[in-house]
């Protein structure tokens, strides 16, 4: 089986790589920080890196055309990429909101998107995972624009399992608590 893991080079992402190894799958890692995954995974025979701003549609169709022109398959796509900004309502930094909305909603719709037409095309009866958070259930003050971004990737997964379901594509969404990652640790001493 060969999974497709977004924010590959840290925190949540790196460890589904790790775990998805230590069962003996081939993993294609992908983040923007391409120096930081290869430091990380380059020794790695089943891991291959990718470069990739989740961001970009671009980006995610050029990635799908070089795998299907190397005659490979994505079995499993992990959208593992997330940032988090806190701020209050009434002191919202615009680059945090753009940030947040367009790497946690943006990058996980257009991941989804390229690999469920690369799926349906291949005839793969695959699966989808999102990463949302608690905060998809339950938002909190001082964390409003990654609750709100989590909420949406729980609308999209919803909706997206029903679109891909006739195809025998799954969705999940995954909601974590805290996990010690460097995500968290930046909240330290963050009163929101």
């Amino acid at each position: 089986m060969q999974l497709l893991v977004t924010g590959a080079a840290n925190g949540i992402g790196a460890s589904v790589t790790e775990l998805a190894t230590e069962k003996g799958h081939q993993v294609i890692a992908i983040d923007l920080d391409i120096k930081a995954l290869k430091q990380r995974w380059e020794s790695q025979p089943s891991v291959r890196c990718e470069a990739l701003d989740v961001r970009d549609e671009a980006q995610w169709q050029s990635l799908i055309r070089k795998l299907e022109g190397e005659g490979q398959a994505i079995d499993v796509l992990a959208n593992v990429a997330g940032v988090l900004r806190s701020g209050r309502t009434g002191n919202l930094k615009g680059e945090d909101v753009r940030l947040m909305l367009e790497v946690n909603v943006q990058g996980a719709i257009l991941g989804a998107n390229a690999v469920a037409a690369h799926m349906i095309a291949q005839g793969i009866q695959g699966h989808i995972i999102n990463v949302g958070s608690l905060a998809s259930l339950y938002a909190t003050p001082g964390n409003t624009i990654y609750a709100a971004s989590k909420f949406a990737i729980r609308g999209f997964s919803i909706a997206a399992a029903g679109d891909l379901r006739p195809h025998g594509i799954a969705v999940s969404l995954v909601g974590p608590g805290p996990v010690k990652t460097g995500m968290l640790e930046q909240q330290r001493g963050d009163e929101d």
